[in-house]
């Protein structure tokens, strides 16, 4: 159970972590902790999975990647079958089981839709499915998995969105090579940015102003700890799709942004037999909350909602992050990221 203290710490970690050689010294300045008090406390949390890892979220649109949703439906009997091949693909980041006709529901990205569409074939092909849906992102309107903790000391977001408006954008664009790397997991050392740093030839604050680039540049969504959700306390989220009058589309998917228990909202592409086009995914205490928000939504929009279908998450299959080696298998070889780095650091 977290504490009020713990909450203030993880709120720290998830909505203002410090992009600097030695973060974890920050923090504690900021919380009159010791720098090792830090490392020990984030060590506990990453050991009891409360903080997955802390590091970036790319924009995966903003570097190159085409995304989408699929759903199979499928027997129960083949559940476990299926997950194990699906989740064999480094392309697959999230995948769910959910309380619906359409049961299995995962994510796929990949440089070209071309391949997007050759990868989802071939799963399916693999996988024995006939009942499919592939629902391509046409629009993103919000993606943030950061989670209300409440008694933070820091008003994180508000800081980050003040600093995207005012900080001086970077000189040079920055290579999608250079992004591969920084957005590895970050170590839980005293100077995490040290291997990275080594590795490709440059200093400590290099890697910094690289990944503070990345972030004024909207490559790197955001920078801090990914928490696990069911951890803090929200043991309930569902997907909801839901069909949208055309002209209502902008101002329905705003409103629904807005809420603070939506992590996600996007506009996809429609089938014939599936006529929904917003997605958003709601984070809640449990099942009855979940609905609460959801009529709360349905109220605000009235007659703009045509139909929602509303899927629970059952169980979570896999729930990776970007993957820094296929990303290099992508971008170009390790010699090749270093020319890249050294090239940036004269240009800063």
């Amino acid at each position: 159970m977290l504490d009020k203290e713990d909450r203030i710490f993880l709120g720290l970690l998830q909505d203002d972590f410090p992009v600097s050689p030695r973060p974890y010294a920050v923090i504690g300045r900021r919380l009159r902790m010791s720098e090792p008090a830090v490392l020990r406390k984030v060590r506990e949390f990453l050991a009891n999975r409360i903080i997955r890892y802390i590091g970036a979220v790319p924009d995966t649109k903003k570097i190159g990647f085409k995304s989408g949703l699929v759903a199979f439906a499928l027997p129960r009997s083949r559940i476990k079958e299926v997950s194990r091949i699906i989740n064999g693909y480094p392309e697959v980041t999230h995948n769910y089981l959910r309380d619906d006709e359409y049961n299995m529901w995962f994510t796929v990205s990949a440089g070209t839709d071309r391949r997007r569409i050759g990868l989802i074939s071939r799963i399916r092909r693999e996988a024995g499915v006939y009942k499919w849906l592939d629902l391509p992102t046409v629009k993103v309107f919000k993606i943030d998995a950061r989670f209300p903790l409440g008694n933070s000391l820091f008003n994180g977001r508000k800081a980050a969105e003040q600093k995207s408006k005012t900080a001086q954008a970077p000189r040079k664009p920055l290579s999608k090579r250079i992004l591969a790397e920084i957005c590895c997991a970050l170590d839980c050392s005293a100077r995490p940015f040290l291997s990275v740093s080594r590795s490709m030839g440059c200093t400590e604050n290099d890697v910094a102003k690289f990944l503070s680039g990345a972030m004024q540049q909207g490559l790197v969504r955001r920078f801090g700890a990914i928490l696990d959700h069911y951890k803090i306390g929200l043991g309930a989220n569902a997907l909801v799709a839901w069909q949208v009058r055309k002209s209502d589309i902008d101002e329905a998917a705003k409103a629904m942004a807005a809420v603070a228990n939506v992590s996600h909202c996007y506009l996809r592409r429609t089938r014939a037999c599936w006529p929904y086009n917003i997605y958003t995914m709601i984070h809640a205490a449990d099942r009855r909350q979940c609905r609460a928000i959801l009529k709360l939504i349905l109220q605000q929009l009235g007659n703009t909602i045509v139909s929602t279908r509303v899927l629970f998450t059952v169980r979570e299959l896999k729930k990776t992050r970007f993957n820094s080696n296929y990303a290099e298998r992508i971008y170009g070889r390790t010699k090749e990221i270093q020319t890249c780095f050294r090239k940036a650091a004269c240009s800063l």
